[in-house]
């Protein structure tokens, strides 16, 4: 029969190299993997920066917190304006999605913040109450 004589230095240099392998394969089907998962489910790549890229990263946070910055300050001085014009509460059902529309924050996590920085604002500038279900209806646009 076949009787091959393996020396242990040999058979712990197979086991080195096929680790090797193995962990390089792994990475490799890995990596590409998730690049592909990037690119089916999420944002495109080059929109959402990765975590691993910190400048990247940084300079969306920045142009988001502009984005949000703007919306903010748009939503405050429309609401200075009707109240100033003694608007009525249908007006600014009306009106106010058509602002939100310009802004990419539908479905957001800064959703929840904005209307409730809606609902106050009206309270104070324009002594108008919003129900939660006006609140809802603003973002059915």
């Amino acid at each position: 029969m076949f009787n091959p004589i393996i020396s242990w230095p040999t058979f712990f240099l197979i086991c080195v190299a096929a680790t090797i392998i193995y962990y390089l394969f792994l990475s490799y089907v890995l990596h590409h993997s998730k690049l592909s998962f990037n690119r089916k489910y999420n944002e495109p790549v080059s929109q959402q920066p990765s975590k691993g890229d910190d400048s990247n990263l940084k300079e969306y946070e920045n142009e988001l917190s502009i984005v949000i910055n703007n919306l903010v300050n748009e939503i405050r001085v429309y609401l200075q304006q009707s109240a100033a014009e003694n608007c009525r509460k249908e007006d600014l059902l009306q009106m106010l999605p058509l602002l939100l529309k310009k802004y990419p924050v539908k479905n957001s996590g800064y959703q929840l913040g904005i209307s409730n920085l809606i609902s106050a604002e009206c309270e104070m500038t324009c002594n108008i109450h919003m129900t939660p279900d006006e609140l809802t209806q603003i973002w059915n646009y």
